[in-house]
């Protein structure tokens, strides 16, 4: 979830600290990441644990790797439309994904971090079904 919260924070100071412009699927991809920590920290303080929180999770952080992969072929592709834009007004998703961050584009850390999240999502409920704490 600190990873999460820490990569929302890193994105929201490219935005207004570096003038990055975000495209749709960035907004998508913040949304997702955003309800996904919910999901998370509902499921860390619930009292008996309820698996919906992080099935909720689950779900937002696959919804943000789809974004985030149609993002990370529109970089690689050149394209300059982005799926989500119905004005101009909207940075393409090619060019706000391609910017460089410690060596990589942006997307490819976008999806690395939901590849990541889904990964704990699923550990987390197979540990939970193997002791048993399986609530709904």
């Amino acid at each position: 979830m600190l990873l999460a919260m820490a990569s929302l924070l890193a994105a929201f100071w490219l935005q207004w600290g570096d003038g990055w412009r975000p495209c749709a699927l960035c907004w998508l991809q913040r949304g997702c990441l955003s309800l996904a920590m919910v999901g998370f920290g509902y499921y860390a303080i619930g009292a008996r644990r309820p698996l919906w929180g992080l099935r909720l999770a689950f779900a937002l952080a696959l919804g943000g790797l789809v974004a985030a992969w149609i993002q990370f072929g529109e970089v690689n592709a050149g394209t300059f439309v982005c799926p989500l834009q119905f004005t101009g007004a909207i940075t393409s998703c090619a060019a706000a994904g391609a910017h460089p961050l410690m060596g990589l584009p942006i997307v490819d850390w976008s999806v690395e971090l939901f590849m990541a999240l889904l990964l704990l999502a699923t550990l987390i409920e197979i540990l939970s079904f193997l002791h048993g704490n399986g609530n709904a």
